[in-house]
């Protein structure tokens, strides 16, 4: 009789655990993604840009609410009148008439790191979401800087892409900008099955030993 009750309240615990469990897949996890600067320049002080990424390398929608732009650099002088030692631009050039050249200041920085906001860029770029940007750039302010780090955070995992027939399109009427082309680091996104499945299907198991056990202590009592 004990064995019988021990039997039903660990089915019981198991239908609950993977009712629970079913309806609710794991969602995708936010991380930080590094972009490449090996091939930042460093500017003359002309309000020029030291990186350019578009959306091949990067694309913005991928930012949440929670999402910052981290920046390291290497400034050659004293910050200017500006106040602020960089600046990131947000370039729209497919969708927008006239095209958007935002300009975001640093929500903090110190002399060689500044960070921007989610909240700023959206303010700055003037709509709630950054899925339209075609082109971030970060820019120096009247004083001489190299980009040695670039870092989004809080970031959604990258979308799968099918590949169709290239289109043509327009290229961005810009400054000169050493291209970045070097890989992007992503995070490792980890596969197979969940530790919770496991601990659910190792629960089954036990029930169903469990029932076997039971079925045959009664085919014994019965003989």
């Amino acid at each position: 009789m004990k064995l019988y009750r021990a039997i039903k309240y660990v089915m019981v615990v198991a239908v609950l655990a993977l009712a629970f469990y079913l309806p609710f897949p794991a969602s995708a996890e936010v991380s930080d993604v590094e972009l490449p600067t090996n091939r930042a320049v460093k500017t003359d002080g002309s309000w020029g840009q030291s990186v350019a990424y578009d959306i091949g390398t990067f694309e913005c929608r991928r930012m949440t609410e929670d999402s910052e732009v981290i920046v390291e650099f290497e400034l050659d002088g004293e910050i200017g009148s500006a106040g602020i030692p960089i600046e990131l631009i947000l370039q729209n050039y497919t969708t927008a008439d006239p095209e958007i050249w935002a300009k975001i200041a640093p929500t903090e920085f110190t002399e060689n790191t500044a960070t921007f906001s989610f909240a700023d860029m959206t303010f700055g770029y003037g709509f709630d979401d950054l899925s339209t940007v075609d082109k971030l750039y970060v820019g120096d302010c009247g004083t001489p800087v190299l980009v040695t780090k670039f870092t989004i955070t809080n970031c959604e995992p990258k979308a799968v892409i099918v590949t169709t027939a290239p289109e043509t399109t327009a290229a961005a009427p810009v400054e000169d900008v050493a291209a970045t082309a070097a890989p992007v680091v992503e995070p490792e996104q980890s596969g197979g099955v969940s530790p919770l499945m496991i601990a659910l299907i190792a629960l089954l198991v036990i029930v169903v030993a469990l029932i076997a056990v039971l079925i045959i202590r009664r085919a014994k009592r019965y003989d």
